[in-house]
């Protein structure tokens, strides 16, 4: 956060011949008369300078209030995620900063020391471990933390590292090369790396693209043999294997690092774990949630996709509350359509499932005793297959 400059209020001198004991209603009414050079303010103006100069005042302690209860706000959101806060930083004897996790037994990486031996250098290696504790997460502003992240051109990343936070790489602008990180299971490729960097351009033209543990970080249009910008919607289909779809995996499928392309179709694994802002950039008339699915909450991400129209969940789908809530309740969802369960699949509440609002309007169309009745929202119409 840039600085904040403190308002000050410059003292304002005492009328000269002003009485503390005067009586107005004694004294005749003078006009005011414009101040001269080197006199003193008449008291009214004194009094409006004063008044400005409290208002001003009272005006910017508001604003930094409001600034750091924002701010504080932004933190709690992150610290769910396993974000730490930069007070809690410690450093190790070569100049790595990390902080404890009071919920797991790993560290998380938060930067670099200008002091370190490793400041400078081209080829960065993260630790795995710091004082014989396993450096588990990579802080969300990590290359904030480095003294030199353009100079970084290869960035190694050792197999006790599983999760990588959102921006943790935005600075590095000239990295062309990502090594290790096998067991990651949580990182974004269009919101974790810079999108300038040659790594991410060489890779935002790879379709399935893998990193990780089974983690889809981009996928690309099927129909495509290589990146065309013209080509603004189309099919994706997550290959087998694929254990998790990461936040903003269908960003630039048409392989140009841009926003414009939509996912009209996707086909999905059975089992995949689908990662909040998993399905961002979907906008299709059908989506279909495969047997043995997981769902966090938000997975259609900042909008909800107008075109969408029927949704259709298999058996042993696990969900999160608010699975299709757009935008975790901050945008407005416009589902007028049916929501499927197949034979045998069961859902133990819609109440938040796609809407926050009490009056969302959509059928159901499922099994007899798939939703229990007091966990149906009223504004929902059941069709019963049985």
């Amino acid at each position: 956060m840039e600085n904040m400059n403190a308002t000050r209020e410059e003292a304002v001198p005492t009328p000269a011949g002003a009485s503390a004991q005067a009586d107005p209603a004694a004294q005749p009414a003078v006009p005011e008369e414009p101040a001269e050079s080197g006199k003193q303010p008449k008291p009214r103006k004194m009094r409006r300078r004063r008044a400005r100069a409290i208002l001003l005042v009272l005006t910017g302690l508001l604003g930094v209030l409001l600034v750091i209860g924002e701010w504080k706000s932004i933190q709690n959101l992150l610290n769910v995620y396993g974000v730490v806060p930069l007070e809690n930083s410690l450093t190790s004897e070569d100049g790595w900063l990390y902080a404890k996790r009071a919920w797991t037994d790993g560290l998380t990486l938060l930067g670099l020391r200008a002091s370190s031996p490793y400041a400078g250098e081209s080829r960065l290696a993260l630790p795995a471990e710091i004082d014989g504790q396993p450096v588990t997460t990579v802080n969300w502003d990590f290359s904030e933390r480095l003294p030199h992240p353009r100079w970084i051109r290869q960035l190694v990343v050792p197999s006790s590292i599983t999760v990588v936070n959102y921006h943790a790489f935005l600075r590095l602008a000239n990295l062309e090369t990502f090594e290790g990180g096998e067991k990651i299971t949580y990182m974004s490729f269009a919101g974790t790396f810079n999108r300038a960097s040659p790594f991410f351009r060489e890779n935002v033209r790879k379709n399935s693209l893998i990193m990780g543990d089974g983690l889809l970080v981009h996928a690309m249009f099927d129909e495509l043999d290589a990146p065309d910008a013209d080509v603004r919607s189309g099919t994706v289909t997550v290959p087998d294997g694929v254990k998790a779809i990461a936040l903003y995996a269908l960003d630039s499928a048409n392989g140009v690092e841009s926003h414009t392309s939509t996912v009209t179709d996707i086909r999905l694994p059975q089992g995949v774990h689908l990662m909040s802002f998993s399905l961002d950039f979907f906008n299709g008339k059908t989506l279909t949630i495969p047997d043995g699915a997981y769902l966090e909450n938000g997975v259609l991400g900042m909008e909800w996709p107008d075109q969408l129209t029927d949704i259709w969940i298999g058996t042993n789908v696990q969900v999160e509350e608010s699975a299709f809530l757009g935008n975790l309740g901050y945008a407005s969802e416009t589902f007028h359509g049916t929501l499927h369960l197949a034979d045998g699949a069961t859902l133990t509440s819609l109440m938040r499932f796609i809407s926050g609002d009490s009056e969302i309007s959509y059928t159901l169309d499922c099994q007899r005793g798939a939703v229990p009745d007091d966990q149906i929202p009223s504004g929902v119409r059941v069709v019963y297959r049985d």
